[in-house]
């Protein structure tokens, strides 16, 4: 257990005896009158216990990798926020049961995100700041995200559903890649967000950390910031190797799905169809433009 840093008690009002570094959130520590119990290590979050004299334990939780610096900042405030009625003897057990239900959120790393998924997820993203949250309640909005789910919309509500497509400035197309895409029997949206690929000195820069990091603080706010992340531990984030992937956000255009919209219908195709990927001109849409 390193010792060489800094730390300073986390809190002068919270009954527990917790130690944290100085500066930059890298190790907490309990100190504990009771051993703590066994636990298996993630690779991002080592946990280490030794006994010192007068028969107390330090309990420590340290960040061994930078890219889940965003998750081990929302497991300490869990940890803060959930044990200030833990009893001194049962606290190392609790640090515990709520690291293991961190533990695989750190353990992901999730497969290679290519750059047209990276695209994806900031326009998702894109979509949940400028309009979801201004609709819904961020709870309801993390409900109704698909993201690892495979639904057939990006986002599925109680009263409507949104498309997300992400494209280029100066596309005028948009390709919906199934036949069920589209084919719900409420409204919806088909929400088309134009990036241009940017430097990163453009103040209106925005990549996958960046928008992560903003709407973190937003779900923090409703005590959602836990499951945003938990949302994103199954695709490997938050991870800096997308960084250097920087956009800016050009155009954010909606268009409501309704009748009339041009679009396939999987009842009306030929049971003989399988895969129906076909193009939308965003010029013929500007009827249902909202």
């Amino acid at each position: 257990m390193k010792t060489t840093e800094l730390m300073h008690r986390w809190s002068k009002d919270h009954p527990l005896p917790v130690h944290v570094t100085e500066g930059h959130l890298s190790a907490f520590m309990l100190v504990s009158p009771t051993k703590p119990p066994s636990v298996k290590q993630s690779k991002a979050v080592s946990v280490s216990v030794e006994e010192y004299s007068g028969g107390q334990w330090r309990l420590e939780f340290r960040l061994n990798d930078v890219r889940y610096y965003l998750m081990f900042k929302a497991f300490y405030e869990d940890v803060f926020e959930s044990t200030w009625s833990v009893k001194i003897e049962d606290a190392a057990a609790r640090f515990i049961e709520i690291y293991n239900k961190w533990k695989r959120a750190f353990s992901t790393e999730g497969l290679p995100l290519s750059r047209e998924e990276v695209q994806g997820l900031i326009g998702e993203m894109c979509v949940i700041d400028e309009i979801l949250l201004k609709k819904y309640d961020p709870k309801t909005v993390l409900d109704g995200w698909m993201l690892t789910q495979k639904g057939k919309q990006d986002f599925i509500f109680s009263d409507t559903w949104y498309e997300v497509k992400s494209t280029h400035i100066g596309s005028n197309t948009v390709t919906i890649t199934s036949a069920e895409q589209l084919d719900c029997p409420t409204d919806g949206y088909l929400s088309v967000v134009k990036l241009k690929s940017t430097s990163i000195n453009n103040e209106k820069k925005v990549n996958l950390s960046i928008i992560i990091d903003r709407l973190l603080s937003k779900f923090d706010d409703s005590n959602c910031g836990e499951e945003f992340l938990m949302k994103l531990a199954e695709l490997g984030l938050p991870n800096e190797k997308y960084d250097d992937q920087v956009y800016e956000i050009v155009e954010l255009d909606q268009y409501a799905v309704k009748d009339g919209f041009p679009s396939l219908k999987r009842s009306t195709l030929s049971p003989a169809i399988g895969l129906a990927q076909y193009e939308l001109y965003l010029e013929q849409l500007r009827i249902y433009k909202v």
